[in-house]
């Protein structure tokens, strides 16, 4: 065999080497692209569904801070709304006629009266509007002072150390919560 042969025979051995070695690589790369590809596709895939799921969940998460956003929002109007009634109830009450007040007044003191010797206190503007025969409606032991105490409609009875607060503010204040329900009844069922 002559060199050129021999070298020809080296040339062409050589081409069909790299030739095979070209289309393992080649084929080795696609291989490699395509398992990379699915891969790829698999973790997209695999974020996509965590995406939704944090999703979902930040979506729950405001619905539920909505709801109770708008639940204290309705519980804050409706609160309001019985304090409105209840100062309207209050206004209501100061604003009767001099008759049915004082009527109102005899109640409450009758309600409240002790056997002994007590001393009924006003407002100054409840003094000045105060019937002639109020004492004597009382009865017991009870005299109506023409020395005002600042009061919100009502009155103090005192026995000695002793003071039962009947103004309009300390009657709403104590039966607070009962007022409040009754209200709340009537207005919202």
């Amino acid at each position: 065999m002559s060199l050129d042969k021999i070298t020809a025979r080296l040339y062409s051995d050589s081409e069909r080497e790299c030739a095979e070695l070209v289309r393992k690589a080649t084929e080795d790369a696609k291989n490699l692209l395509l398992s990379a590809s699915e891969e790829a596709c698999a973790l997209v895939s695999a974020e996509r569904e965590s995406a939704e799921k944090d999703a979902e969940t930040i979506i729950e998460k405001a619905r539920s801070a909505a709801s109770a956003s708008e639940r204290r929002a309705v519980l804050k109007a409706k609160s309001e709304l019985i304090e409105t009634v209840l100062l309207s109830a209050k206004k209501q009450l100061l604003a009767l006629d001099d008759e049915k007040y004082f009527e109102l007044l005899v109640y409450l003191a009758k309600k409240n009266l002790r056997d002994d010797k007590g001393t009924l206190c006003m407002s100054d503007e409840d003094i000045k509007r105060c019937p002639a025969d109020f004492a004597s409606r009382l009865g017991g032991n009870v005299t109506v002072s023409s020395v005002p105490e600042k009061t919100d409609g009502g009155f103090i009875l005192k026995y000695g150390d002793i003071e039962i607060n009947c103004t309009f503010g300390a009657l709403f204040a104590a039966y607070s919560d009962e007022l409040k329900a009754k209200a709340s009844e009537v207005l919202f069922g």
